[in-house]
């Protein structure tokens, strides 16, 4: 789910320890998770609210369900006995409620017709918060694309933030998207330069390798196939992913000094390596793909390998560099990959539209917007001043010495914070108009900078 592996027998559990649920399922549709559950005694009108602050107190935020949806009677099941997946009812929005408003105009009907279709959920009303539905930044971003690709109207994440309902929404929607030119597919023979993000991690990647180390910021997802897998079907369908989104095949040669892109063949990515491992070796072996570095300037920044654990099963590994790809770009990827694989198993090429531009498109686009008018002069001239007394090195205290040279190596710590603190900082999360990421992020920041000086 959005790029994290998650545990549905875990969600499972949380859920169902909450006081007042008798039965729960969990399951993923359309990419984002959702949970069923039976009242039991005690369960109360205030059920889903109380499931959604158990999970959001005991598991990560990737793990907590986007929608509670509270079952009338027993939980579906097949003639066999067994529980009936397809059989469970979509979320909805919201109970039902006598009291709701209609939408008042075309721009607050147009609105719920994206928050359903963006979120996942069959109807949403005038009033319905974006976030409560299970919404996130990277929703939100996909919200705002939407309203200036629909409504041509100019609205930023803040608002968002303060007004996530399509009431509130509306209101902000009367100001024109201004004089931006459309972003369409430029020729091929027009070469890119770098996107500031991509020249990001390019400029990172060359500190890494001037002190001899590798740059490991690479994003892994293993997938488990069960059965005998057909791997030339499944080569020729991430050649069909790769050939799909440029990205996947884009490396970055320096000419004169500067670095731009260059879209290579789709053979031209290394194919599906099999290995046979044992279930005890898996994770080694995963763990050592995500560890391996990419060469962006000469090596596409996708690499996948196939894992036999057994004559039926096996876990396909895909290891992606960050610059072109995130969490939000697994569910598609996925989705594409599987679509591929199906018609390739059937000797067939898969049947889909030719996206409408690709991100060397995108970079060009953006590359004229920010050299008019002097718009990268004037945000370079306020960062620089702005950051202008950062210390080079923060003076966080250590328990070993730096080593010379980055080994790219990290480690993560667990903890729970206790269902109360959780509350807490959901209140002030809603009470700033926020995310509780925002909040904790915060937070963070505020102890690196006090012990940091």
């Amino acid at each position: 789910v959005r790029g994290f592996r998650v545990e549905l027998g875990e969600v499972e559990e949380v859920v169902a320890g909450c006081e007042g649920v008798a039965h729960a399922v969990v399951s993923v549709r359309a990419g984002r998770l959702l949970a069923w559950v039976v009242p039991g005694p005690g369960a109360g009108e205030e059920l889903t609210e109380r499931v959604r602050e158990r999970a959001v107190g005991l598991l990560p935020d990737y793990m907590v369900p986007s929608v509670v949806t509270v079952l009338e009677g027993a939980l579906p099941l097949t003639p066999n006995g067994k529980l009936d997946h397809t059989a469970l009812p979509a979320p909805r929005a919201r109970q039902a409620d006598t009291t709701r408003r209609e939408p008042a105009n075309e721009v607050e009907r147009a609105l719920c017709e994206m928050f359903a279709d963006i979120l996942g959920v069959p109807d949403v009303g005038v009033d319905d918060s974006f976030f409560a539905l299970g919404g996130q930044s990277l929703l939100a971003v996909r919200l705002l694309s939407r309203i200036r690709a629909t409504l041509g109207a100019e609205v930023d994440m803040h608002a968002v933030f303060e007004a996530p309902t399509p009431a509130g929404l509306a209101g902000r929607c009367d100001g024109p998207a201004g004089t931006r030119p459309p972003l369409t597919r430029r020729p091929r023979s027009e070469q890119a330069p770098l996107s500031p993000s991509q020249l990001r991690f390019w400029f990172q990647g060359q500190l890494q390798e001037g002190t001899g180390g590798t740059d490991t910021r690479v994003i892994t997802t293993a997938l488990r196939l069960s059965g005998e897998p057909d791997v030339p079907a499944l080569r020729a369908a991430l050649r069909d992913v790769v050939h799909r989104h440029e990205s996947l095949r884009t490396v970055l040669p320096v000419t004169d000094g500067v670095a731009h892109q260059q879209v290579l063949e789709a053979g031209d990515v290394a194919a599906i390596e099999v290995e046979s491992v044992s279930v005890d070796e898996l994770d080694a072996h995963i763990a050592a793909l995500a560890a391996t570095g990419f060469d962006l300037s000469r090596e596409a920044p996708l690499r996948a390998k196939l894992l036999a654990v057994g004559p039926m099963e096996h876990v396909l590994v895909v290891a992606v560099h960050h610059i072109a790809f995130d969490g939000w770009s697994a569910a598609p990827f996925v989705q594409d990959l599987a679509s591929a694989y199906a018609a390739r198993a059937r000797d067939a090429a898969p049947e889909w539209a030719e996206l409408p531009v690709q991100y060397r498109d995108f970079t060009l686009w953006q590359d004229e917007l920010l050299h008019a008018d002097g718009l990268e002069k004037r945000q370079l001239d306020f960062w620089r001043e702005t950051l202008r007394d950062l210390p080079e090195e923060p003076a966080l205290p250590r328990d070993r010495p730096r080593p010379a040279v980055a080994s790219g190596r990290a480690g993560s710590v667990r903890l729970r914070i206790p269902p109360e603190q959780c509350a807490a900082l959901e209140g002030l999360a809603r009470e700033c108009g926020c995310s509780l990421f925002m909040v904790l992020h915060a937070v963070v920041a505020g102890v690196l900078s006090r012990v940091g000086g």
